[in-house]
């Protein structure tokens, strides 16, 4: 029932934004946000469903994205949980596959590309054709249930962020989707670092927050140094 209830409200927030697209309402609400956090809070989320499936999830960032970005964290956070959820939900066995990565173009506009791949069954090319179209469904979205809302809206959603939104796939080895949406990075400011002159010890993590958390430190200005246990931290 509760699976039938998202479904449902889902396939309703797809068409009241599909409705707000067509009619010229819908607007942009941009703020400074951390993309890198964004994405992995998504990824935070979609893990368990993964899990549950037997596949592994990797993400991997570019250092380059690390900061501020003056986008619509809404938006983009609705075609992260659809493109990566569809990976989920169309793939069997194997890995789904999240890059991020900064781009300059010539002109000197910078653009997030954020890449979404899989080992599902793969999309053939008379599908790649329509599968923007709204309420064309292929044969996993068939088999799967789906409405054909989702990409179309993200497709859209894409647009109106000044971004594109495609695909590579090959039949039998998997699927690569690409969103790419320009982003204005938030400059380096001084009372974003109220710790200057100031030294901290970071001691015991392990793992991802070994490097996340002194990098987090070292932007708030605070000269950081590791230590791996108690002991040594003391000694400090």
């Amino acid at each position: 029932m509760r699976a039938s209830c998202e479904a449902l409200l889902a396939m309703l927030n797809g068409l009241l934004e599909i409705a707000s697209l067509d009619s010229g309402t819908a607007m942009l609400q941009v703020c400074e946000v951390d993309v890198a956090d964004l994405v992995r809070e998504v990824m935070e989320t979609l893990a368990p469903q993964a899990s549950d499936k037997g596949l592994i999830l990797a993400v991997r960032q570019d250092e380059a994205l690390a900061g501020l970005w003056v986008t619509d964290p809404t938006r983009l956070r609705q075609i992260l949980f659809n493109l990566v959820g569809n990976a989920i939900k169309y793939t069997s066995s194997g890995k789904v596959d999240v890059r991020t990565a900064v781009m300059s173009g010539a002109d000197g506009q910078t653009s997030i590309r954020i890449t979404v791949a899989d080992s599902g069954p793969g999309i053939a090319p008379e599908e790649r054709a329509r599968i923007f179209d709204r309420f064309k469904r292929g044969e996993a979205e068939l088999a799967h249930g789906g409405l054909g809302l989702g990409l179309a809206l993200c497709r859209d959603i894409a647009g109106l962020m000044g971004g594109t939104l495609a695909v590579e796939s090959t039949r039998g080895v998997g699927s690569e989707f690409t969103f790419v949406v320009p982003a204005e990075r938030v400059p380096d400011r001084y009372d974003q670092m109220p710790y200057v002159g100031r030294t901290c010890v970071v001691i015991g993590f392990v793992g991802e927050l070994q490097s996340r958390l002194p990098e987090r430190l070292a932007a708030l200005g605070f000269t950081v140094e590791y230590a791996p246990d108690g002991f040594v931290g003391f000694g400090l």
